[in-house]
């Protein structure tokens, strides 16, 4: 990790992976989910978009925040994104009662 990256970023889990699950193929569907539920299971989503989006990063390549290239593109583009951070994680499932 470079030293000019925020310290939340050496403590989210796509710094436990192997950093080419973050950067897959645009075209990859499979490998972009998984980048997405890496980043689903996250409490640093809004500080990795904020920093990808920003002019100073402005990350190009890759999944940050739970967000694609695409859909940071179409974000700085002032387009609406769906909101997908891929499966919800067990323990933030809410359980419906009868």
């Amino acid at each position: 990790m470079s030293s000019s990256a925020p310290n939340f970023m050496q403590y989210a889990p796509c710094a436990q992976v192997d950093p080419d699950l973050m950067f897959p193929n645009p075209q990859d569907r499979r490998g972009v989910a998984k980048a997405k539920s890496i980043c689903a299971v996250c409490e640093f989503t809004t500080e990795c978009l904020d920093r990808a989006l920003s002019p100073e990063a402005r990350a190009r390549y890759g999944v940050f925040g739970g967000k694609s290239e695409h859909e940071r593109r179409e974000m700085q583009r002032g387009r609406p994104v769906p909101l997908d951070y891929g499966p919800i994680p067990p323990k933030h499932r809410r359980i419906a009662h009868a």
